[in-house]
């Protein structure tokens, strides 16, 4: 398998997933969908979205940084609060807390 036919096959996967998931129900976390608790932030979470995140980086596709806007943003309150802290990897051993507000995103 070359590396493009992998790219290809796990940029498929992903599509899979994030068609059919929504911060209530991550299919990469089905085991907290069939506990049926309601989701809440987890590290998970977190390796999905920077996955998403580092995907729209790279291939410039919207629909990456979408899911990922709408996955976060079901975490955050009328009021601009969190209903939980996330965090998310940036690199180098470089995490960012968002909490109490959402101030921006960093893409790059």
């Amino acid at each position: 398998m070359t590396h493009e036919e992998i790219l290809s096959m796990l940029g498929d996967y992903v599509d899979y997933l994030i068609a059919n998931s929504s911060a209530e129900a991550p299919m990469w976390n089905i085991e907290k969908v069939r506990s049926g608790k309601p989701n809440k932030w987890n590290y998970i979470d977190g390796c999905m979205i920077t996955a998403c995140l580092s995907l729209y980086k790279t291939t410039g596709d919207e629909k990456y940084l979408k899911f990922s806007k709408d996955f976060i943003d079901w975490f955050v309150q009328e009021d601009g609060s969190m209903s939980c802290k996330l965090l998310l990897y940036e690199g180098k051993r470089r995490y960012v807390y968002l909490s109490e507000s959402i101030v921006r995103i960093r893409i790059g």
